[in-house]
């Protein structure tokens, strides 16, 4: 591949990336009691845990564990359709 070729497919990719990054992406547990959106920049945009809040019935261990989980969960999606974008470039 010649240089111009591929100095055109990098921009190609760093444009793709940098709307990507501004993009907000929705994130749910199974049963809806906990919701995240986050940019493909890695910004928390807001968490709703009403549902949780309801189910756990103040259970403060069991709420910072499904937190952290979904957290860790929708940052490894992210991490995931940044990689698709990059591909092997």
């Amino acid at each position: 591949m010649d240089m111009k070729r591929m100095l055109a497919q990098a921009q190609v990719i760093q444009g793709k990336l940098t709307k990507f990054k501004k993009e907000e992406f929705t994130f749910s547990d199974i049963d809806g009691l906990v919701k995240i959106i986050i940019t493909g920049g890695r910004k928390l945009v807001s968490i709703n845990i009403e549902g949780l809040l309801k189910e756990a019935e103040n259970d403060y261990s069991s709420i910072n564990d499904m937190l952290q989980t979904e957290l860790n969960k929708a940052l490894k999606k992210i991490d995931e359709k940044e990689k698709n974008i990059a591909g092997n470039f």
